[in-house]
């Protein structure tokens, strides 16, 4: 071989050399470069994770002291009452009333969208920095790419190298800052699942108890609201907001989504949950009308007494003796009789001048709805009881029509049949007849009618009779027994009255009723004067049968060894005074 052919061959190698020395270099620097970079996706990787998760600790905080861009969407009063917090309506007797205008509950219900906002604001500051790290290259390159569609072959590899250059050095950190951002906001919301899940199943522990508590507290004493305006009897009472300045009406103050201990209107007052608490300082109304209720109401046992009969039979002079006699009773052994209302105070300070004095008492003014007169009783051990008295003027029971607005006698359960003996024939007999006797007012009408007008308005509206309760009161008995027809009667013991009005020609109306009542106790009073405790004659009698009755752990009566020791000790004052 010449040397021109080695020289050929020389130089072929040496240029196959030189190609693959320099692709090696070429790949070489290529690896350097390479391991430049991925050391650099490490370390901004990992930066950009911790930048991550110290902001994403930051950003609930953010959130909920109010300095970020999202706001939470407040669970107002206002979308409370229009039930877009609590999805579920009201249970039980509120629910035809709705949520109250409240404040409700921080877990669940704003909690819930607080963590709607945190994760609207992680969005918001994703895209911000997207636009912030990368938005005008990857704008660029973008164009870049639009101008290699038309045949710009410049501009498309500027884009081309723009985007190259943005995935390299922008992509990797700010991939890493979004995933350690929005990993950091799981964590979070885990965390406060947990807590928000012990805090809330805790919350509806003492909920339940709390709740259970106040209706225990409230059958206990059998509280129930009976409203003295529109006679209707509810579970449990509204009140209005102790705000002055508000009107709203909160219907259900028990614990519960609105509020466990405190309940916090929507014009931002606070008061305590539960009707035991609230009754103290709120002020009740009642549920169906509206109008406001005495101090307490709902929380005690009320019991509402009716008592009807005709014409001048001395349905209100019963009442003013009867209570004037409790009251006495009550202070001598350290408790008390108040009126609930100024009405109601004041018939019991009339009541007790017209007794002492000897006085008549005023007519009863003839109104088509009469109002209760509330009484708060309080006996020796502290026990209360709220007595509405409900005295309708005669001219009410002449007829089944006239007594059309009475309607709290449907849910009375015990009643007071008011009869004026003196308006009886036999007895009007001998009355003519008599001589010297006192100028007294005598009932007019028929009293069976008056009794009929009451039992079948009552029988209208199927009430079962069998289960309530009727005392029988003879009322001007001190006349009465100045008559010959009368000195047959004896007062002590509920039989002895009712074989007097058999003898006296009232066997109809004794049957009629003793078969619509099952439960009938008969009594004669003098509501003239003040007797003692035990004297047959006492109207306080017929209050305490009332209230034992209906099984009211009250006793106004004392027993007979207590009365006797409280008559010795006054008497042994008296000698040494």
């Amino acid at each position: 071989m010449d040397d021109g052919c080695l020289e050929i061959v020389f130089i072929f190698f040496a240029v196959i050399v030189g190609i693959g020395l320099a692709i090696w270099i070429v790949i070489a620097t290529f690896l350097r470069i390479l391991a430049w970079l991925v050391f650099y996706w490490c370390c901004a990787f990992l930066i950009a994770a911790i930048v991550g998760l110290i902001v994403g600790l930051f950003v609930p905080l953010r959130v909920l002291s109010g300095h970020s861009r999202t706001q939470p969407d407040i669970a107002t009063p206002d979308e409370v009452a229009a039930e877009r917090v609590i999805k579920h309506a009201p249970r039980g007797f509120t629910k035809h009333f709705g949520w109250d205008k409240a404040w409700p509950e921080y877990n669940p219900y704003q909690a819930q969208r607080d963590v709607v906002a945190v994760a609207a604001e992680l969005r918001v500051l994703a895209s911000w920095l997207w636009l912030k790290a990368g938005g005008s290259v990857w704008n660029r390159a973008s164009r870049g790419k639009d101008a290699d569609q038309k045949g710009n072959l410049s501009d498309a590899a500027i884009g081309a190298l723009s985007r190259l250059a943005w995935v390299a050095g922008v992509l990797v950190p700010f991939v890493g800052f979004v995933l350690a951002l929005y990993t950091s906001f799981i964590v979070w919301l885990l965390v406060m699942l947990v807590i928000g899940g012990a805090v809330y199943l805790c919350q509806q522990l003492l909920t339940l108890g709390y709740r259970l508590w106040d209706r225990g507290m409230m059958f206990r004493v059998r509280a129930k609201v009976k409203c003295p305006h529109c006679y209707e009897t509810n579970p449990r009472p509204s009140y209005h907001c102790p705000n002055s300045d508000c009107s709203i009406i909160h219907r259900d103050v028990s614990p519960g989504p609105l509020g466990v201990v405190k309940r916090r209107c929507a014009c931002g007052t606070s008061f305590r949950t539960t009707i035991s608490a609230a009754s103290k300082v709120l002020v009740a109304l009642c549920p169906s009308c509206g109008e406001p209720l005495v101090k307490g109401s709902g929380a005690r046992r009320t019991v509402q007494l009716p008592a009807f009969g005709s014409v001048g039979a001395g349905k209100t002079r019963f009442f003013a003796a009867a209570l004037t006699a409790v009251g006495r009773q009550l202070d001598s052994v350290h408790g008390s009789l108040e009126g609930l209302n100024t009405e109601a105070e004041g018939f019991l300070r009339a009541s007790e001048r017209a007794i002492d004095s000897g006085t008549a008492t005023e007519k009863t003014i003839h109104t088509m709805r009469p109002e209760g007169r509330p009484l708060k009783l309080t006996d020796a051990s502290g026990k209360v009881l709220e007595l509405q008295v409900m005295d309708a003027a005669g001219e009410s029971f002449t007829s089944l029509q006239a007594t059309e607005e009475l309607t709290y006698v449907n849910a009375a359960m015990t009643m007071v049949f008011v009869l004026d003996p003196l308006a009886l024939p036999r007895v009007q007999v001998d009355m003519r007849a008599a001589r010297d006797l006192p100028d007294i007012l005598v009932a007019s009408g028929d009293q069976e009618a008056a009794y009929a007008s009451v039992v079948d308005r009552i029988r209208s509206e199927a009430v079962d009779l069998t289960k309530r309760h009727l005392a029988v009161v003879l009322t001007k008995t001190e006349v009465l027994q100045k008559l010959p027809s009368g000195m047959s009667l004896d007062p002590e013991n509920s039989d002895g009255i009712r074989d007097w009005l058999i003898d006296v020609e009232q066997d109809g109306l004794v049957r009629r009723i003793e078969s619509d009542f099952r439960d009938v106790r008969y009594f004669a009073i003098d509501s003239l004067v003040l007797r003692e405790p035990h004297d047959p004659l006492n109207p306080m009698r017929v209050i305490d049968w009332v209230l034992s009755s209906q099984k009211v752990p009250i006793t106004l009566v004392p027993p007979v060894e207590e009365e006797a020791s409280v008559t010795s000790s006054d008497r042994e004052k008296a000698s040494a005074s």
